[in-house]
């Protein structure tokens, strides 16, 4: 993904944060399995359901975006 050219579009800049965003759940998911520690496990529990919230509303918001520019795009086809 880093050889496109994001330029100043800010729905491929909010896509690469989701994506980024999504890369650092999967990693903390990857350090809880491997913790054995409760203390540990408990804390990356609850920052991963934190950013689960967080990833899903930045998804929702990147299709209501995409829905938005269809929508006024088929308005320009008629």
């Amino acid at each position: 993904m880093a050889l496109l050219n994001l330029g100043d579009d800010p729905w491929l800049l909010e896509h690469e944060s989701c994506e980024k965003l999504q890369r650092d759940i999967m990693e903390q998911l990857s350090q809880r399995q491997s913790t054995k520690l409760s203390d540990k496990f408990a804390s990356l529990s609850a920052n991963i359901r934190v950013r689960l919230k967080q990833f899903y509303n930045e998804v929702t918001e990147l299709k209501r975006k995409l829905n938005e520019a269809d929508n006024s795009r088929s308005m320009y086809d008629n």
